[in-house]
């Protein structure tokens, strides 16, 4: 019989896991905004990821929306110039 002073050992598993994250920005950019609030938002969010990539380059990120690409090229070239470049 096992009494209160009794120590109970148990084996620890050590086993590392590894987590994969891949990022991604999914907006409607026209469901709840203006447009120009939808175009804002979009230019915004991709801003925000281009400078967490440079400050952490072992993060993945995925965006799929060519209308937001249409709109970068639009409105800021250079940095639709810059995004093609940085994915080589």
């Amino acid at each position: 019989m096992k009494g209160p002073d009794t120590l109970l050992i148990f084996p620890v598993r050590s086993t590392m896991k590894t987590v994969h994250l891949i990022l991604n920005a999914h907006l409607d950019p026209v469901w709840f905004w203006l447009w120009r609030e939808g175009v804002d938002e979009v230019l915004n969010t991709s801003y925000y990821v281009c400078n967490l990539l440079d400050r952490h380059p072992e993060i993945i990120y995925t965006r799929g929306e060519a209308w937001v690409y249409n709109q970068i090229q639009r409105i800021d070239p250079m940095f639709l110039y810059f995004l093609d470049y940085s994915n080589h």
